[in-house]
């Protein structure tokens, strides 16, 4: 264990904590894409380790960056079958010493395969041991850094969650106890009710229609307003755009059910289940995942294509 000022900065209890990132396909196929395309440009932009045959007066022609992108293609089909096949076999959720193993196996499978390719492209020509291992130290050296750059991406992006949930807590929070307030356009009429009161908003027309609780019955008020303004005037808080003509309050959720192409939320005491657009399941999935962080909402399934 590392410790500064008396507090831990590195232990071993924390590398086996999962990760929370390369454990779904968008993450998988934004690593392979990255690593891969990097791989590519790199050796058409720097042409290391020889591949132009040391030649000083050496230009990039077509055929050139042709074999360079097959490299790159090989490097994301190598990568495609660890992620996709051999992984799941191997892990549920990736903590940091299995990422650490599996980096350096992922290394040593790229290089293999470069110097596999290699030596298939010119006819076995280089096909010995001290060669293998120096496109082993050479590939290795290139591939760890665009490897490196993609985990601090998904580490920071984690970090950013992780910070937008302490302040989703604050809010929902807050949220229980105080109230929300709704103005006309005109401001010649105002709204307040309990944020636990509330349900969602629905579009009518040139006005919105607030559907909400009150001593265990479902009330709508109507203010002249439109989805759009509230939308902004809502930023951040639970209440979100789930639908071209719906707002709903994530902290009521109660159930969601379907999938990307058909999803629904009940909420509370809400008669019918609320639909969701395709456009929105991304934004609606994330909340109903940091509702559930925060205690709220009963049932929060992934939602998967």
């Amino acid at each position: 264990m590392i410790m500064i000022g008396g507090r831990p900065i590195f232990s071993i209890s924390r590398l086996r904590e999962p990760l929370g990132f390369l454990d779904n396909r968008k993450d998988k196929w934004q690593f392979i894409a990255f690593v891969s395309s990097f791989s590519a440009l790199f050796l058409i932009l720097f042409q290391p380790f020889g591949v132009n045959n040391y030649d000083p007066t050496h230009t990039i022609r077509p055929e050139f960056v042709f074999f360079m992108a097959l490299f790159g293609a090989v490097n994301a089909v190598v990568l495609a079958l660890n992620e996709f096949l051999l992984a799941p076999l191997l892990f549920r959720r990736r903590n940091g010493l299995q990422l650490i193993f599996w980096t350096g196996w992922i290394l040593l499978v790229l290089s293999s395969t470069s110097f596999f390719f290699y030596n298939f492209l010119g006819g076995f020509h280089d096909w010995h041991f001290s060669s293998f291992r120096g496109f082993i130290w050479d590939v290795s050296n290139m591939e760890v850094i665009p490897i490196t750059f993609a985990y601090l991406y998904f580490y920071n992006r984690q970090a950013q969650q992780k910070l937008q949930l302490l302040q989703l807590k604050h809010q929902t929070g807050l949220a229980q106890n105080e109230l929300v307030h709704f103005e006309s356009d005109n401001a010649r009429e105002r709204f307040a009710i309990h944020w636990n009161q509330l349900l969602y908003l629905e579009s009518q027309d040139n006005y919105v229609a607030v559907h909400y609780l009150e001593g265990g019955e479902l009330r709508k008020k109507l203010i002249r307003s439109t989805l759009k303004k509230l939308e902004r005037a809502f930023s951040g808080s639970p209440l979100i755009r789930c639908h071209r003509s719906y707002m709903a309050n994530m902290a009521q959720v109660t159930l969601a059910e379907g999938n990307v192409h058909q999803l629904k939320l009940t909420l509370g005491e809400c008669v019918g289940p609320l639909p969701v657009s395709r456009n929105y399941v991304s934004e609606v999935n994330i909340n109903l995942e940091r509702m559930g962080a925060v205690g709220y909402s009963s049932l929060m399934p992934g939602i998967h294509p």
